[in-house]
């Protein structure tokens, strides 16, 4: 058990940062559970704990007039401070519930105590995670098939119900056992990342989007804050299969922010590359759905689950997990183009890559044709000649991406005295409508200073690094988020984002921010190397 020592939450499945605020974790005491022998709802009795997630603990309970084992999800205690918070908790609930497949674990029933805990009754699992099975070593190629598989099967039936899951994680698979040993795929937690990341410790950042999940499994799209859909579960799903079938992680790195920014500007190393023996053909599927933009990755679960179809039969024995559907029909892959890494600045230039579907020996396996590559060295050119022309003649912007005098600026103001007033609350309401009407650098700055201020400190990261992108070359914002990751304790990110602060200041003579953000260099005892973090 490991708990969070900026938020006290807990966490019992290897977790290295709080999915919350970003802190490294360390280990929790032992204490004992005063829940245990409650009867909640007037009806389940809590007889035993099995484990703690970033979103709530999950006890073996009976449900006292059926005689019946279910498990019973009580929720992070403060979803049910507010009454925004516990009207998202019955929407996001009842959407659950709704979901009436083998993949996807069951929700039953769901409601609130007398006390106000919130509580989700679920179908009663024997088995392991797949979190404790890689722990294990190692998975057969024809397992990790399979897995894929099924998993693609609960995104397709969520999917389709409007469900997006958003925190899709080994430990959010269970291999439920079955008679004679054999293990069926369940997904876990459908819809509980959005409720979780609606709530009061971690708001939305933008009209749709969220922070919320692990940074080890976030698609780009979710660490910069912007709005997720169906697409952000393929990349996570990609990821997964990624460590299923490497037996390591795409990304790592010693901070949150670090794992995050990787996922955002770094291409995945090649599957290949680390082993030879994986197919071409399943790489290729792999990589496309870990594509930066989510145009580049599969249109739908769907068609993942299409493109999967042909590689369930491979393998020499049927692997032991098992698949509760089995879909037949004609495969469309519809492969998408290299994937593209996404630089910091727009002047920063990044090495081509081949993409892994330009291997030949990957297309005839597809059943695709061999690239003509003419055309596309053609359109190469012609869309470096229109973006030098464009770098030419654009206006740079104001350095918050904003003008005095404009309706977004009367709003500004507005916010400013609600949070002179000590309003905080009424000032990220205003703020939530301003996003509505559009985005800007200032805005989001204004956002990040709002969230710290009501202490959700990785949605003031969140939105500053929104900000950045924005306006990459404003040496106040570079300032701003330096400042931010020190205090969370990011000291060789804040050094990278105060180096370039010092850069840009540099540049545009602006002295006020060059001599802070130098301060910042020598509090966090910066050396002289180049900066991990741009």
């Amino acid at each position: 058990m490991a708990r969070c020592p900026t938020c006290s939450t807990e966490f019992a499945r290897g977790e290295q940062f709080c999915p919350l605020d970003g802190s490294p974790l360390a280990a929790a005491p032992k204490s004992g559970d005063a829940l245990i022998g409650r009867v909640l709802g007037g009806r389940y009795r809590l007889t035993e704990r099995l484990g703690q997630g970033g979103m709530g603990t999950v006890y073996r309970a009976l449900h006292t007039l059926m005689d019946k084992p279910v498990a019973l999800k009580i929720l992070r205690g403060e979803l049910a401070t507010d009454s925004d918070a516990v009207a998202r908790f019955h929407r996001e609930a009842r959407s659950a519930s709704r979901l009436d497949h083998d993949h996807c674990i069951r929700v039953t029933d769901f409601g609130q105590s007398e006390d106000g805990l919130l509580y989700l009754a679920m179908e009663l699992l024997e088995g392991r995670s797949l979190g404790e099975r890689i722990r294990l070593g190692r998975i057969p190629l024809a397992e990790v098939i399979t897995v894929a598989h099924s998993i693609a099967l609960a995104l397709e039936h969520a999917h389709e119900a409007g469900v997006v899951h958003r925190d899709l994680k080994p430990d959010n698979v269970f291999l439920a056992l079955r008679s004679r040993g054999r293990e069926v795929v369940k997904v876990l937690d459908f819809g509980l990342a959005k409720l979780a990341s609606d709530s009061g410790r971690s708001r939305s950042i933008t009209r749709d989007g969220t922070v919320f999940g692990t940074p080890e499994y976030m698609a780009p799209e979710q660490a910069q804050g912007d709005p997720v859909d169906e697409r952000t579960d393929l990349y996570s799903l990609g990821v997964l299969l990624f460590h299923l079938l490497t037996g390591q992680l795409p990304f790592g790195g010693e901070t949150f922010v670090a794992v995050l920014t990787k996922h955002v500007k770094q291409a995945p190393p090649r599957l290949r590359d680390l082993d030879p023996s994986i197919p071409p053909e399943v790489e290729a599927i792999v990589l496309r759905c870990m594509q930066k933009r989510p145009a580049d990755r599969f249109a739908s679960a769907s068609a993942l689950v299409e493109a999967l179809v042909p590689l369930c039969s491979q393998g020499e024995r049927t692997p032991p997990i098992g698949v509760a559907q089995e879909r037949s029909g004609p495969v469309s892959m519809n492969i998408a183009p290299a994937p593209s890494v996404i630089s910091d600045d727009a002047a920063a230039a990044s090495p081509a890559q081949e993409s892994p579907f330009d291997s030949v020996g990957a297309r005839l396996a597809l059943g695709l044709p061999q690239r003509n590559r003419r055309p596309l060295v053609a359109g190469i050119l012609l869309a470096l000649v229109a973006g030098g022309a464009f770098a030419v003649t654009r206006r740079p912007e104001p350095s918050l991406g904003i003008s005095p005098g404009t309706e977004a600026h009367a709003g500004f103001a507005d916010v400013e005295r609600l949070v002179a007033s000590g309003k905080l609350d009424a000032a990220a309401a205003e703020l939530e409508v301003l996003h509505r009407r559009g985005e800007s650098a200032a805005l989001e700055r204004l956002t990040a200073e709002v969230a710290e201020q009501r202490g959700h400190r990785l949605e003031a990261l969140a939105h500053l690094h929104r900000a950045k992108t924005l306006s990459p070359r404003d040496a106040s914002i570079r300032h701003a988020l330096a400042g931010l990751l020190l205090r969370l304790g990011q000291n060789r990110d804040a050094c990278g984002q105060a180096e370039r602060a010092v850069a840009l200041a540099e540049a545009r003579s602006d002295s006020t921010t060059l001599f802070a953000a130098r301060g910042i260099l020598r509090t966090a005892s910066c050396d002289s190397s180049p900066a991990a973090s741009r």
